[in-house]
């Protein structure tokens, strides 16, 4: 059941952009890697977000609970961009 899992999030991670990516991968890491003015610059630049849509996931981003930030899988922080930040 568990490889069933892991090849169903392959697929669902496959579907997504790569900006989409990238943006999982920084908010993966983003405790040591980025000031807010960093951040927001990255996403200007890298993402294409508008710096409102940046700080405000820079906000949220630092609201959530420490132990579930570290445990979320691409496919929930995917989720959670999407519901939170209308991010696709």
């Amino acid at each position: 059941m568990k490889h069933v899992r892991l090849f169903e999030q392959f697929l669902n991670e496959a579907k997504m952009s790569k900006e989409l990516e990238l943006l999982i991968d920084v908010l993966s890491n983003l405790e040591d890697e980025f000031t807010e003015e960093e951040f927001i610059e990255f996403g200007i630049s890298e993402v294409e977000l508008p710096a409102n849509v940046m700080m405000d996931i820079w906000d949220t981003y630092w609201d959530l609970d420490a132990r579930l930030r570290l445990k979320w899988t691409t496919k929930e922080w995917a989720d959670w961009l999407k519901k939170v930040h209308s991010v696709k």
